[in-house]
Parts: C-alpha cells; sequence; structure tokens
C-alpha cells in the first residue's frame, strides 16, 4: 500500500494525529504555525484526559519531529 505525503506543515492550527504502537498511544496536536504538544499513554483516553488536564503542558515539537512519527492512511 503506498504512503500517502506527510502534511504537516500545511495542517491547519487546531489539527490533531494519533499514532499507536504495541506500548502506547500517541496523540500530537498542532497548535501554531511549526509547533506540536505530544500526550502519550497506555490509550487515547489517557491522552485525551491528560490534554484535558494540562492542554498547553505537552511534550514540544516541530513539523520536522513529527513527520517521520505519523502517517495519513484511509484507515
Amino acid at each position: 500500500m503506498p504512503q500517502l505525503p506527510q502534511r504537516t506543515k500545511d495542517d491547519a492550527i487546531g489539527t490533531v494525529y494519533r499514532a499507536q504502537t504495541p506500548a502506547k498511544h500517541h496523540l500530537y496536536v498542532k497548535k501554531n504555525e511549526d509547533g506540536w504538544l505530544y500526550f502519550g499513554g497506555k490509550g487515547v483516553e489517557d491522552c485525551l484526559a491528560e490534554y484535558a488536564n494540562s492542554p498547553g503542558k505537552g511534550g514540544l515539537f516541530n513539523d520536522h519531529l513529527i513527520a517521520n512519527s505519523i502517517s495519513i492512511s484511509p484507515k
């Protein structure tokens, strides 16, 4: 299955991506032109709870750092 192109630098502020590995869920929220916040947990509910409790306190990332962490698929 071909990979779709990464679009992180063109994403609107407020865009959210979720990624999953066998051990952890990852949530990335675009907060400004080249800034993302990262939240991680055992499940997506943990990520959302962390975001709800402290929305501005996630790990800091930029477009380049997360471009390889997320993929866009039609699923």
